[in-house]
């Protein structure tokens, strides 16, 4: 009889055990590094579609004994059922916050503060918006150099190299245009760029199935001062992504998740100087994730 009580209580410790393992391990992304794992302070896990899931972490020390917060929302095709939309929406006539028309698309899952504009209000890199209007950007060759990522209703988005003909072919829905900086696994700096700051960037795995989505906090001393730009690829790598395009850098950059009453800042935006959700400014545009349905926005 003895035996079979202790029998019981190790089996029952080991189910434990294997449930709290898979719990913890369901906590990030299948190719997070597990040097990382040991520097988690927070973390943040939540479910916001089908194959669409939004994390948020607090590292102790990224490098150099700094710290750095980092949010992600992870698309994996393979479990959308094809009824996930990635999405850009222009504001050409006035900077609006991410959160803008939440009432209204009540069924969008994320925004995030997409490319930015100089002081005169023009972006600093060309775009085009779901009803075909293109913005010019601030400066020329920013048309014909940069790269685009591209999506239409029924395709899951590609990084590609920009070209004229793209921002005109109609087959596309929605275009956002943005510095490439690691493309099949490889970095393409030739160089190390120094100075931490706040990025968005966008990442597609190599089969081009899986998408991340990634705004790195940044101008926060104690809290995140951010990454070089450099570093970009090195954490992307490690959540999955081979090809790697920045579409925002500074404190423009925001992600809102959906919550009850519409899209809720989640991100840390540096805009106050403060480390909360406030700090969120203005943009021309924001890239979003939505129903297949929900993806006409006009």
């Amino acid at each position: 009889m003895l035996h079979k009580v202790v029998f019981s209580a190790v089996f029952s410790a080991a189910m434990l055990a294997m449930a709290g393992c898979s719990l913890f391990q369901s906590s990030y992304p299948e190719t997070f590094p597990a040097e990382w794992k040991d520097k988690v302070q927070t973390m943040t896990v939540r479910e916001l579609a089908p194959g669409l899931t939004a994390y948020q972490y607090q590292l102790a020390d990224f490098k150099e004994e700094k710290p750095l917060s980092v949010n992600l929302v992870v698309a994996d095709w393979k479990k959308t059922g094809g009824k996930l939309s990635f999405a850009v929406e222009s504001f050409p006539e006035k900077k609006q916050p991410v959160t803008i028309g939440s009432n209204k698309n009540k069924n969008i899952y994320c925004a995030a503060a997409g490319t930015d504009t100089d002081s005169a209000g023009k972006p600093l890199t060309a775009l085009k918006s779901a009803d075909g209007k293109i913005s010019e950007p601030a400066q020329a060759k920013n048309r014909l150099k940069g790269t685009a990522l591209l999506s239409s209703r029924n395709f899951f988005p590609m990084i590609k190299k920009s070209a004229p003909l793209y921002f005109a072919d109609p087959m596309y829905e929605n275009v956002i245009q943005g510095m490439l900086l690691a493309e099949n696994g490889k970095s393409v700096f030739s160089r190390p760029i120094a100075g931490a700051g706040a990025y968005t960037v966008i990442g597609l795995d190599q089969e081009k199935q899986q998408m991340i989505l990634m705004v790195v906090d940044g101008y926060h001393p104690e809290k995140s001062p951010g990454v070089s730009l450099s570093d970009i690829p090195e954490i992307m790598f490690g959540f999955g992504a081979k090809d790697v395009l920045c579409i925002n850098a500074g404190p423009s950059g925001s992600l809102a998740l959906a919550g009850k009453n519409g899209l809720k800042i989640v991100s840390h935006p540096s805009g106050n100087g403060i480390f909360d959700h406030a700090g969120a400014r203005e943009v021309q545009n924001r890239i979003l994730f939505c129903p297949v349905n929900d993806s006409d926005l006009k």
